[in-house]
């Protein structure tokens, strides 16, 4: 009887023990800190900035009617030794466009891991192209933003489909692209967005950060490398009513003196020759790129 308490007692204890080393190891991806922040969200968000190219973009609003509104994209990337870089390549990734329409352009605009960006961008064309299939018009950037956010919040298991909807989520669009009813990651997407567009009733502009959280309408954001301090520079610069051009020079001026205070950090002289500007303007003329 003793043994078999004794033999008891050890198995209790080294029960105890594996439970204890298995939850201190394993932590589910999706749990929260004690503050209710994810340390998974966290990594994403930190990997959307450090993976990104310093990218400002604004509204210009100075036009007679807001048709004429555009939005300027200036970004910013030092050029590799020993890898390929295109010149002039451009954030600007267009979603759907649609002339005869009201809402002339959408485009994406992000930072953060390529492979992530690539896949967003797919399943956002799809959705827009079903949208437009449904209702014989392409969807604004209020509706493509939220379609970007079901994508971001499919990490944490969110069902959208309980919502009221009209059937057209993003998830139909992935079955219909992939061929597959599942839609779930294993981590969230290292990814920060800008949903813009532009049409008879002006530009407009949203943002979707890693947690999938929607902004209010903007009329100015920065995204990558140094975003915070952009952001700053451009609440102290951007103003309403000024030129495609103005809003472009403040743009510039913007990504320039992010790069010299960070040459002058890195004690070294600023070399246009390591870098790649590229001004990007989306208005009711379509997308002009062009390097500067």
């Amino acid at each position: 009887m003793m043994r078999q308490l004794h033999y008891y007692f050890l198995i209790t204890q080294l029960l105890i023990i594996t439970k204890q080393s298995s939850s201190s190891t394993y932590k589910a991806i999706t749990v929260l800190d004690k503050y209710g922040s994810s340390s998974e969200i966290k990594k994403a968000r930190l990997a959307s900035e450090l993976y990104g190219a310093t990218t400002v973009a604004a509204i210009a609003t100075s036009s007679t009617t807001t048709r004429d509104e555009a939005v300027i994209v200036v970004s910013r990337e030092r050029k590799t030794p020993g890898v390929i870089q295109t010149d002039g390549g451009g954030k600007v990734q267009m979603l759907a466009s649609d002339e005869g329409q009201r809402l002339l352009y959408a485009a994406m605009i992000g930072s953060g891991l390529k492979s992530d960006l690539t896949f967003v961008s797919k399943l956002l064309r799809r959705h827009a192209s079903m949208y437009w299939e449904r209702y014989d018009s392409i969807p604004n950037c209020n509706r493509i933003a939220l379609s970007a956010s079901q994508v971001v919040q499919s990490f944490n298991g969110y069902d959208f489909e309980s919502e009221v909807n009209d059937g057209l989520n993003i998830k139909t669009a992935f079955e219909y692209e992939y061929g597959q009813e599942y839609f779930s990651f294993g981590r969230p997407l290292a990814i920060n967005l800008l949903i813009v567009d532009v049409g008879e009733n002006g530009a407009g502009m949203k943002a979707v950060n890693p947690s999938g959280v929607v902004s209010e309408q903007l009329v100015a954001c920065a995204l990558g490398k140094e975003s915070e301090k952009a952001n700053n520079l451009l609440q102290q610069r951007w103003q309403p009513n000024l030129s495609v051009a103005e809003v472009e020079k403040i743009c510039v001026g913007i990504i320039r003196d992010i790069a010299l205070d960070e040459n002058s950090k890195e004690n070294k002289e600023s070399d246009e020759n390591e870098e790649i500007l590229t001004c990007e303007i989306l208005s009711s003329d379509g997308l002009i790129t062009k390097k500067l």
